[in-house]
């Protein structure tokens, strides 16, 4: 099984010493080759020289808001979409999602929640 971990702080994932990743069951499941996990940085995905990926806030609240487009490069770079600019996924947390040998889980949020305007 695969995770697909979408950061802004990607050093976080992968200090060789400070990285849960690198730990206990999810180090063991790693070494046995049963579960993959690949860590994006999201500014990898931006087109601004900034690499810039929060916009701001609509609602006028407190909190950081991302930018879509850098979003859905990201998704379509692990998906391997060709025109990710537009693309129509549907993306599913929890009970929603069954678990298939092939299945590409993709984290955003540590909760697991279901990414939508609600996050």
């Amino acid at each position: 099984m695969r995770f697909d971990i979408i950061t802004i702080f990607p050093n976080i994932f992968s200090a060789k010493d400070g990285s849960y990743l690198n730990e206990s069951i999810l180090k063991r499941a790693q070494k046995n080759k049963l579960i993959d996990i690949k860590i994006h940085n999201l500014r990898d995905f931006t087109k601004d020289k900034h690499h810039k990926v929060d916009d701001r806030s609509f609602g006028g609240g407190p909190g950081m808001v991302f930018k879509i487009e850098p979003i859905a490069r990201a998704i379509g770079s692990i998906l391997r979409i060709k025109n990710y600019e537009s693309p129509h996924i549907n993306i599913y947390a929890g009970d929603e999602l069954r678990i298939k040998k092939k299945t590409k889980i993709i984290l955003f949020t540590p909760s697991g929640k279901q990414f939508d305007n609600k996050i």
